[in-house]
Formats: C-alpha cells, structure tokens, sequence
C-alpha cells in the first residue's frame, strides 16, 4: 500500500504537479489514496474513500478459508506468496473479462450502476487490463494490504475525507466506514442507501463535488 502511494506522489512530481490535488480511491485503491495523503501531507487537500475494507484484523470481512489460506503464505518470502495466490487465483481466472465482473463485489445491489451508459464496458476492460498477465496483479495487492502493515496511520491523514459506502454493500458495510471515520482526523460518512460496492459509478458526482467544491464542471 505504501509503495503504491509512493508511486502517486512520483508521478505527481514526473508530470510537474506541485499544488495539493484531491484524490479518490475505491475499494482497496481507498487505502491508497488514504496512503498518499498520510506519507505525502502536502501533496493532497482532499480525500475520498469510497467503499474501502478496513484491515481484517480490525473489522472481520474475509471469508475463513480464504483468510486461513492468507496465513499459512505468512512467513514465506514475498516471491513465494506471490507464485502461490498467483497459482490459486489463475486456475479459476475465465477466458471472457466479462465474467470477471464478481470479483468487483457487484451484488444485485448494484444493478443499476451496471445498467449507466457504457458502465460495463468500462468495467470489463479495466478488468481485462488486470489480468493481462495473469493472476500476479491480484496476488501482489492481496498479499500486500493482507500480510503486511500497510505502511501509515490514519491519525496521519490531515486532508478533509469523504468517506462514501454503499449501504447495501454485502462485503463492505457501515462497520468499515466507522473504522476508518475513527481514526481519521477530518472525515464525515456518507451511507448511500440503495447502493451497493459499486457505489462509486452512481455517485461519482458526489466525490467530484468532494474533491473539487465549488466548481462548475
């Protein structure tokens, strides 16, 4: 997570960005985002979380046999964790990224952000670009924020946080966004009340109007 947000901040500095900027990250990219904001204070000034998982230890959400699987990896090196999740994960990976839609967390729930114009398709090939080489891409974010700290402390992030989840998220519910608003210094929940974890799609509006107030576009 944390070499992650420090890639953000290089980039950042490649494209010669050098005021505060607002970033967003869904689902695990929350904890990056978060990340950024916490190890790079003076490069960010708005913060949304949107529908992010907080550590399991902290908020139980990986289903037992997976977590019991997460641990047994523990104590091997990172290239051998990443050789084995690659392994188990790539023998159920399907041939058509259009079945790859469940590994987003979408439930019925979420219906209606699949049905947006062109919401789908976008999804699709997100999902397509992920696994173009295989399975190591997940391996290495699920090895990353499962077996190791995630490399900040929230009391760290000064920037003023949305925190966005969707109130019918079957994985991801209320009990994480009180984590996180916690143990963060400036943030405010907001619960969508008939979204799901693609709640970003829908109210993507609403973190625009987070990071950018008072803008016309």
């Amino acid at each position: 997570v944390a070499a992650a947000a420090d890639d953000v901040a290089a980039a950042l500095d490649h494209l010669g960005v050098t005021d505060p900027v607002g970033v967003a990250g869904w689902s695990g990219g929350g904890r990056v985002a978060a990340a950024l904001a916490a190890r790079h204070p003076h490069r960010v000034d708005r913060v949304a979380v949107v529908a992010t998982p907080a550590p399991h230890e902290e908020v139980p959400w990986v289903p037992d046999e997976h977590q019991a699987g997460l641990e047994a990896l523990r104590d091997l090196p990172p290239d051998h964790v990443h050789a084995a999740l690659s392994g188990m994960l790539g023998a159920d990976l399907p041939g058509d990224a259009s079945e790859l839609l469940p590994l987003l967390g979408a439930s019925p729930s979420d219906q209606g952000a699949l049905a947006m114009p062109g919401a789908r398709e976008r999804l699709t090939t997100m999902l397509a670009a992920s696994v173009r080489q295989g399975a190591l891409g997940m391996a290495q974010d699920i090895a990353g924020y499962g077996l190791r700290p995630w490399g900040f402390d929230r009391a760290e992030v000064a920037a003023r946080t949305l925190l966005l989840y969707g109130a019918q998220d079957p994985a991801v519910g209320p009990e994480h966004a009180r984590w996180w608003e916690d143990g963060l210094p400036d943030a405010r929940i907001e619960m969508a009340p008939a979204q799901g974890h693609l709640v970003l799609l829908p109210l993507w509006g609403r973190v625009l109007s987070h990071l950018a107030p008072g803008t016309l576009r």
